[in-house]
């Protein structure tokens, strides 16, 4: 089963790769994930405002999940790369 698997992502990501857009296809796109990804983030801050809301209201050591912080900080990062890339490209 795990190597079917495998197989299935594999093609699958082979297939969407190679998908020809047109530009209104591609605006499309690229909006939508825009916006999923900003409703990501904001699910994110609100988890790390509640968690540590929760510490604090429990009295403990202020605790937050690392991998939130971290899945938050690399999404600023490949924004930032993402936008100087363009910029150098115009």
């Amino acid at each position: 089963m795990i190597i079917w698997a495998i197989i299935f992502c594999l093609d699958f990501i082979h297939i969407i790769i190679n998908l020809k857009l047109d530009e209104r296809e591609r605006i499309h796109e690229a909006i939508a994930e825009r916006n999923a990804l900003w409703v990501i983030v904001i699910v994110l801050g609100v988890g790390v405002a509640f968690q540590a809301a929760a510490s604090v209201a429990a009295h403990t050591i202020y605790s937050v999940d690392p991998f939130i912080l971290i899945a938050l900080g690399t999404g600023i990062i490949a924004k930032i790369i993402s936008n100087i890339y363009l910029d150098l490209k115009n």
